[in-house]
């Protein structure tokens, strides 16, 4: 009879801690009490995820640490709405309106506004200056790569340029 109680106790521990545990906060910035959907839009998270997964598969791309967001003209279409997206060797603070984690990177939000900007981002939740341990000059020449997106509307973006900047 105690065998039976202790292998019983044994087998509901065990499938217990085997049971598929569900992540609550799947999207939690890697800053405390910042949800990376309360900072950007759907939409725009999910174009920045999709950047990530793409650089990480080219190599020294994916070593890169910051990826910058750019709302703004477009040079590819001609445009005033457009959402740019590269990735970056250094963080230039003088140019961003601050930035958040996300997947072991930096996302710099550009200092550069159109008027779709509100819909992508709400900058009351960035963090503001330089991000620690992330280098802020580089003197060498770099060629990032971009996603170029033309915005349809706040919920729809459509891509218009994918290659080196």
């Amino acid at each position: 009879m105690k065998w039976f109680v202790v292998i019983t106790m044994a087998l509901v521990l065990s499938a217990c801690g085997s049971a598929p545990r569900k992540d609550r906060n799947p999207k939690k910035a890697e800053s405390p009490g910042i949800y990376v959907e309360k900072i950007v839009s759907p939409i725009l998270l999910k174009k920045i995820d999709e950047f990530i997964d793409h650089v990480d598969t080219m190599g020294t791309y994916g070593k890169w640490p910051v990826v910058n967001i750019l709302i703004d003209k477009s040079s590819k279409i001609g445009g005033e709405n457009c959402i740019s997206i590269t990735n970056s060797l250094i963080y230039q603070n003088k140019y961003m309106l601050g930035f958040f984690r996300h997947r072991n990177k930096i996302i710099g939000i550009i200092n550069s506004r159109n008027k779709f900007f509100d819909n992508f981002i709400d900058t009351t939740k960035l963090m503001r200056g330089l991000p620690v341990g992330i280098p802020t000059v580089y003197n060498g020449y770099s060629e990032p790569w971009t996603k170029q997106y033309e915005i349809i509307n706040p919920d729809s973006l459509q891509i218009v340029y994918n290659g080196y900047l």
